[in-house]
């Protein structure tokens, strides 16, 4: 079963990030949210997924996480939020 957690990534040389949460909301399901956007923007984009199977969901995560990677995107910790 997968733990719920979040994933950041920056790719420096393009000024990009994206962000990948995972959580499984009051019914049980698996909710994916991806998001991403400009370091040098508010231009931003994000799709959510409802995933009921964990076996999904672990694959899901472990298939964007190399894809991130591949296309040379660097995992790093959130940036803090401003208020």
């Amino acid at each position: 079963m997968p733990d719920s957690g979040s994933w950041y990534w920056i790719h420096p040389q393009k000024r990009r990030w994206y962000l990948l949460l995972l959580d499984q909301d009051l019914f049980g399901d698996w909710v994916l949210l991806r998001a991403w956007g400009s370091l040098d923007s508010r231009r931003c984009g994000e799709k959510k997924e409802i995933l009921d199977d964990t076996g999904n969901a672990e694959r899901l995560v472990k298939k964007i996480c190399r894809t991130r990677q591949r296309r040379g995107y660097h995992l790093v910790q959130p940036p803090k939020r401003q208020h």
